[in-house]
């Protein structure tokens, strides 16, 4: 067999990913609480507050998405994924959507 490795992905819910600011520091000091995060996937529910877009465009180990852009490419991508508890509505919601062939 191949080479065995382990995928421990964090998820954390939050009420909301609403920041003070929207300056950068901001993020990179939630950031730094976070204990072995590497890469970081930020999912809000609808359109990204225009703060936190701001705060996170010069990070390169911080990415943002609307709930509808989450993919299992973009997970993967990242050790943790952090979602505000409109995106997790969002994504359970359109799961239970039938798709209409």
């Amino acid at each position: 067999m191949g080479k065995n490795f382990a995928l421990d992905p964090y998820l954390m819910v939050f009420e909301d990913l609403e920041i003070p600011s929207h300056k950068t520091k901001n993020v990179v000091s939630y950031y730094n609480l976070m204990v072995d995060t590497k890469k970081l996937l930020l999912v809000d529910g609808d359109a990204i507050n225009e703060k936190l877009k701001l705060a996170t465009q010069n990070i390169h180990y911080v990415n943002v998405l609307p709930s509808i852009g989450l993919n299992v490419y973009s997970i993967l991508l990242h050790d943790t994924l952090v979602m505000s508890r409109d995106a997790v509505n969002r994504v359970v919601e359109r799961m239970h959507t039938p798709i209409n062939r």
